[in-house]
């Protein structure tokens, strides 16, 4: 079943944005963070294919329009009633494609997700999409090589580029973009940036 859903989402993805490459390389990074992060998150493999499914249909507004493709996306999840989603998992991937750029709510403070919802979850799962989705900038010509690992209190995320525009340069260096996983991982998220030789942190 989960098979079956995921093909189908993926189609579904596909049919609005024709080329899911950018998709891809967010899931690939989004398993790195999951791995790297293990010891702190213990994801269920319910919520890793949650992840999966929510980085394939995240960005499905863009077809319409990149301004606000957020929340574009969320309103054609919600009346894709040719999608075989639970109610609950719809709520889910709606939120996931609502939030997954801008501020986000504080917990019961969205309109989207339902007090019996697995709500910490949820955000985990959020949490590590925009992390990832911010690690593979669309600006960016040539994807960098991405290291990720947790130590103490530090979760260090090195990006080496061989060339990077100013644009995902500032992108990068954002804390918006990691705030989230900071306070579901409870540790600070250091960013480095290596263009050829030169160095940069946050």
């Amino acid at each position: 079943m989960l098979d079956h859903s995921r093909r189908t989402l993926t189609s579904w993805a596909r049919l609005y944005l024709g080329d899911l490459q950018h998709e891809q390389r967010v899931w690939e990074i989004a398993q790195d963070l999951v791995r790297a992060c293990s010891p702190v998150l213990r994801l269920t493999s319910d919520q890793v294919e949650l992840l999966r499914w929510g980085i394939t249909v995240h960005d499905v507004g863009r077809s319409i329009a990149d301004k606000g493709h957020a929340r574009l996306g969320e309103n054609l999840l919600a009346n894709a009633s040719e999608l075989p989603l639970t109610s609950a998992q719809r709520r889910w991937l709606r939120y996931l494609i609502r939030y997954h750029r801008g501020p986000v709510p504080d917990v019961g403070r969205d309109r989207i997700l339902q007090p019996s919802d697995d709500i910490r979850a949820v955000r985990t799962v959020l949490a590590i999409l925009r992390a990832a989705d911010a690690l593979d900038n669309r600006s960016t010509i040539t994807p960098p090589r991405i290291k990720i690992s947790l130590r103490e209190q530090s979760l260090r995320v090195e990006c080496s580029f061989g060339d990077i525009t100013s644009k995902t340069l500032r992108t990068l260096m954002r804390k918006k973009k990691f705030r989230l996983l900071e306070d579901v991982l409870g540790c600070r998220v250091q960013m480095v940036v290596r263009q050829n030789n030169l160095l940069l942190s946050r």
